[in-house]
């Protein structure tokens, strides 16, 4: 499923002044998508993003038990698609936009269940300790059952989308995409510049937080991915940075904090479970396995913020600077 778009080619803190380049460049042959203005490069990331999208429903509807990374992949689209939409919102209708990131957010949520039990399912087959595998075996037993649910919900889900004419939603969505704003349009590499500001500065707010708390650590996260996404936005535009390096950098800081969010889902689900455990011996066995990810989170948290003053976060930071980063060498 992709998307056609039959169209042509408001934001106050875009600086209409850095338009004047991308003006002269337009319609100029090999011009570089930093040179092109705003709303036509938007236009067709967004069509591209969304098209994963449409691409992958089908095979994590159909297929999650031939490959897990089908709900995986379908996930990682819609987050992608998600933070596009964020990021463009001066060139897209912001009541239609709203109402399709409704959509989107209940899609991302089916699939976000149904893969963190995926995950959990892959994490306990993995050897445990000798006095947990007998918790374990019962746990995955439920797991499964659950997991076998939520596909129904994520089925269920995916079928009301397509009689919404979600496709179809997205395509007019993809059409109305212009310039908003009431100055002269930026170039795209002039708007991405103020985007990717302000998401740094919302990831400096959130990493100069020295807290233990799991929520706090899971909206730093969050600060990241966006981030990275903004960053991945606006890739094909020539910097003195290495892009793909910074990407990469920001993709470990965040699998650092995953694990610490696999832990604190884990301890979610085993309490889920465990009230759901029709036998006594059954639920002693998942708040025992529950004790067990508490005691890792710890840890992990400790190692998180170890790795974060250390030499590996100086480097993030250091090249986050040139973006306007300014929090402390040492959170």
């Amino acid at each position: 499923m992709t998307i056609a778009s039959s169209a042509p080619i408001k934001s106050d803190s875009l600086d209409p002044s850095q338009a004047h380049a991308g003006q002269q460049n337009e319609g100029a042959s090999g011009a570089s998508d930093g040179q092109r203005l705003y709303a036509e490069v938007a236009r067709r990331i967004l069509q591209a993003r969304l098209n994963d999208v449409w691409e992958s429903l089908p095979l994590a509807a159909a297929r999650w038990q031939e490959d897990t990374e089908h709900v995986h992949q379908l996930r990682v689209s819609v987050r992608r698609s998600a933070a596009a939409l964020r990021t463009f919102y001066d060139v897209l209708p912001p009541k239609k936009t709203k109402r399709f990131r409704k959509s989107l957010s209940g899609l991302r949520q089916a699939a976000g269940d149904a893969r963190d039990l995926d995950v959990l399912s892959l994490r306990l087959r993995k050897t445990p300790p000798k006095r947990l595998r007998k918790a374990v075996r019962r746990a995955l037993t439920l797991i499964e059952d659950q997991r076998s649910a939520l596909q129904q919900d994520f089925v269920k889900a995916q079928e009301e989308l397509l009689q919404d004419d979600v496709v179809g939603q997205s395509a007019e969505l993809i059409d109305r995409v212009r310039w908003r704003g009431d100055g002269p349009e930026p170039t795209f590499d002039a708007a991405m510049e103020v985007r990717l500001k302000e998401a740094v500065d919302c990831f400096a707010t959130a990493a100069a937080c020295k807290s233990t708390d799991i929520e706090d650590l899971h909206q730093l996260r969050i600060r990241a991915k966006h981030l990275r996404y903004t960053l991945e936005l606006g890739e094909e535009i020539p910097r003195k940075t290495d892009r793909a390096n910074l990407v990469a950098q920001l993709k470990r800081f965040q699998d650092r904090l995953g694990k610490l969010n696999d832990l604190a889902t884990s301890q979610q689900w085993f309490r889920r479970l465990a009230k759901r455990a029709k036998k006594p011996k059954q639920r002693r066995q998942l708040r025992d396995l529950t004790r067990c990810d508490k005691q890792k989170m710890k840890s992990q948290i400790r190692k998180f913020h170890r790795w974060w003053a250390g030499e590996d976060g100086k480097r993030l930071r250091e090249a986050l600077r040139q973006f306007g980063y300014s929090a402390s060498d040492r959170p």
